[in-house]
């Protein structure tokens, strides 16, 4: 108990929020569309990496090889997400197709270029840039069609809160080895980045799952 409390209060923050976010998302889970429930088991997974990254790093032992296998997890999960709320069959086969085409990349990415004991610095940005892009035409279509139910739409909540995150932390996940060799200290400093926008996008996932409270 005493190294959790010795946690930085951002990690506290972040993994606190993602623990509330699935809590409501379970008090929903009945009301909840197939995709919401997608997204929640995507939460989970999240929750239980962040768990064991902060384990591994309290128990100084190495973590960073948990990043690279959550990688093409939540790519997998958010695109399935994303290709489930597309209407034109093309844009849905492609962000299909995009989910096993990005597996082969991160693959090939892991055996030749990265390593597990340095940050997955080409597959965690080509993984940013690909949602960035899915979550802003999503987030496009959502206010072309159906504006006048913006807020009720989980898809605009999720794209929102993917768009937030990701476009903030695209340039982050490609220096992070630069930022570890030249020093941890700023690295660290840096990384309160990542924990405020992953609070940030928490409370938007949030509304996805409660926006659909009066489907009951």
């Amino acid at each position: 108990m005493s190294q959790i409390i010795g946690l930085p209060l951002g990690v506290q923050l972040s993994v606190g929020s993602t623990l509330a976010l699935i809590l409501v998302g379970f008090y929903m889970y009945k009301q909840l569309g197939k995709e919401s429930k997608i997204f929640l088991v995507y939460q989970l997974v999240s929750l239980l990496t962040s768990i064991a990254t902060v384990y591994l790093a309290l128990n100084n032992m190495r973590n960073l090889w948990v990043s690279h296998l959550y990688t093409p997890i939540q790519f997998g999960l958010l695109m399935w997400v994303f290709s489930s709320w597309q209407e034109k069959p093309n844009v849905k086969r492609l962000f299909q197709f995009l989910i096993p085409a990005f597996i082969l990349v991160w693959a090939i990415a892991a055996i030749f270029v990265e390593h597990t004991n340095e940050f997955n610095t080409f597959s965690r940005p080509t993984e940013s840039i690909l949602l960035i892009i899915a979550s802003g035409y999503t987030l496009f279509q959502v206010n072309k069609e159906k504006v006048e139910s913006l807020f009720r739409q989980p898809s605009f909540w999720v794209g929102s809160g993917t768009l937030i995150y990701f476009t903030g932390m695209v340039i982050l996940f490609t220096i992070t080895n630069v930022l570890l060799r030249s020093s941890e200290d700023i690295l660290r400093t840096v990384w309160i980045v990542n924990w405020i926008l992953n609070v940030v996008a928490n409370l938007l996932y949030a509304g996805a799952f409660l926006c659909q409270k009066s489907r009951a």
